[in-house]
């Protein structure tokens, strides 16, 4: 009896690490085929907006957001929190805030009018992070 309840509680961590890991690669994957081109991108400071401008493929800050959502973030978790905006990019298919703590939050389209909401947490002092929040908060965006 003991046997058969250590293998099904064995089994049942298994497939729930598979399941997390699946979850968390799946999530990774299908944010990388989001089609981001061009975007808006509204400054917030203190709750208000403080500049709004539109950001083309091609340009180097469009280049660095690309870089930090698929280079520096490897790790998306699943969130249902709603966050405060600081430095957001959005289209019709993607709404992306850069945090003031190193917190990346998508909300992106999967289709049929379903979005999901994924959170990752970047090391700040390492670019292309570093290198896209120096030029947002030098307003040098392009």
């Amino acid at each position: 009896m003991r046997k058969v309840c250590y293998s099904l509680i064995l089994s049942v961590c298994i497939l729930a690490t598979i399941a997390l890991y699946c979850a968390v690669r799946n999530y990774h994957d299908e944010l990388s085929s989001v089609e981001i081109g061009e975007l808006e991108y509204i400054r917030f400071k203190g709750g208000r907006e403080v500049t709004r401008q539109i950001i083309l493929p091609g340009y180097e800050t469009h280049d660095l957001i690309l870089a930090t959502l698929h280079k520096q973030c490897d790790k998306w978790n699943v969130s249902y929190v709603t966050y405060v905006p600081n430095h957001m990019f959005r289209n019709d298919t993607i709404n992306i805030n850069f945090g003031e703590f190193g917190s990346i939050v998508v909300n992106y389209d999967v289709g049929h009018s379903k979005w999901n909401q994924v959170v990752c947490k970047v090391d700040v002092t390492r670019s292309p992070y570093s290198s896209l929040t120096d030029r947002l908060n030098m307003k040098e965006v392009d």
